[in-house]
């Protein structure tokens, strides 16, 4: 019900109380990965910060991670990070799993992983260096928000990748006018950090 009601862009607080009061008694119930992440995933997207809630999707989904694919690890990392809630075991499991399934990763999970990662101000190096190495491999695949996620992300972190930032230029330059203005600014101030790292 959440999930339909982000989908939407219905926010309504009282509603979601409602949901989160029925969640918190219900996780224990959720037998698939895809039930935690998208009740993550929709107190996002309505921005409504339930800690409770987010600390018990993390304790339950911590003893499950190593089944999670990889739009439930994606979409989870990317929720608390929205949400700023830095669950230092639970992002620490993501990236472990995330890392394991580095090449199932689309264009789309790599930029939003390294994008939460720096949201969180959580610097993992095996993790980066996946993405990294993968987003090498197919940045031809890369939209020009995908392009500005991951520079502004590598920034962030102050992770001065050369070889990455050497492709990102190049490819920002065959789709700079695809470019809005978001993602224009978030690539000019990424590269001027990378500058100076």
């Amino acid at each position: 019900m959440a999930w339909s009601f982000a989908a939407m862009k219905v926010s309504n607080v009282s509603l979601c109380e409602a949901i989160s009061q029925r969640a918190m008694a219900s996780l224990g119930h959720f037998s698939q990965a895809q039930h935690l992440s998208n009740t993550a995933w929709s107190f996002a997207v309505l921005a409504m910060r339930d800690i409770p809630l987010l600390a018990a999707i993390a304790a339950r989904a911590l003893r499950r991670l190593s089944s999670w694919g990889t739009q439930e690890l994606v979409n989870t990392l990317w929720a608390f990070a929205k949400l700023s809630f830095r669950h230092t075991p639970l992002i620490e499991g993501i990236a472990h799993a995330a890392t394991g399934l580095r090449h199932s990763l689309s264009a789309q999970d790599l930029a939003t992983t390294a994008w939460a990662l720096a949201a969180i101000e959580f610097l993992d190096g095996p993790l980066l260096e996946a993405i990294s190495s993968e987003a090498l491999r197919r940045m031809a695949d890369f939209t020009p928000q995908h392009l500005s996620m991951t520079a502004w992300a590598f920034a962030s972190l102050m992770v001065n990748d050369e070889p990455l930032f050497m492709c990102l230029v190049g490819q920002c330059m065959r789709s700079i006018s695809d470019f809005n203005g978001q993602a224009l600014a978030m690539t000019a101030w990424s590269f001027a950090v990378c500058a100076r790292c």
